[in-house]
């Protein structure tokens, strides 16, 4: 029920430069959700991207990372509301913002 847009569906693909994402997600208020820590440090110091959802649970297999979305959807849906930066752990959803 939610419109995404993998790296991999855009002109560049998985090569697409994390300043071209940012560009993106600013432009069509969409949430970056990553294990990658620098758009981390992009957010902390340039409030870029838009909005973003850090997925710090270590090398977990795919099936357990949906299963962690559908289990912590409607609360991840409702902090976002309110809120720019999540960090999701396997204990905990932080608020950074």
């Amino acid at each position: 029920g939610h419109d995404i847009i993998q790296t991999s569906e855009l002109k560049t693909g998985n090569q697409t430069n994390d300043t071209e994402i940012n560009a993106i997600s600013v432009s069509e208020e969409r949430i970056v959700i990553t294990k990658d820590i620098d758009f981390y440090y992009s957010y902390i110091s340039n409030k870029k991207p838009y909005k973003l959802i850090h997925v710090k649970l270590g090398n977990i297999s795919l099936s357990e990372l949906k299963e962690y979305f559908r289990r912590n959807l409607a609360k991840i849906t409702e902090l976002l509301i309110h809120h720019s930066f999540l960090v999701l752990e396997k204990n905990r959803i932080r608020v950074l913002d």
